[in-house]
């Protein structure tokens, strides 16, 4: 859902490179892995100490694409003047 959001292209922004997106989608899937991971280990166990340690390798991979994405992006906004 993600990668065809980013992919499309409106009446006021240009479509996202698919390789991109493709990696801002892994970025989320990795982040929400790593909550799904955390859960489940933390239930699986009953440490609190053992689900964070499990979801934080994880998370850290997940934000970090994320925000090495956020800084690296250009503006795709379209130009005014051709909207019509």
């Amino acid at each position: 859902m993600t990668y065809s959001l980013l992919t499309r292209e409106t009446h006021k922004k240009y479509g996202m490179n698919k390789i991109r997106a493709a990696l801002y989608a892994v970025s989320a899937g990795v982040i929400l892995f790593a909550l799904f991971s955390g859960i489940i280990t933390y239930f699986a166990t009953g440490e609190l100490y053992t689900g964070i340690s499990a979801s934080m390798v994880f998370s850290l991979v997940g934000v970090g694409l994320f925000l090495g994405l956020i800084l690296t992006g250009t503006d795709r906004r379209k130009n005014s003047s051709n909207r019509r």
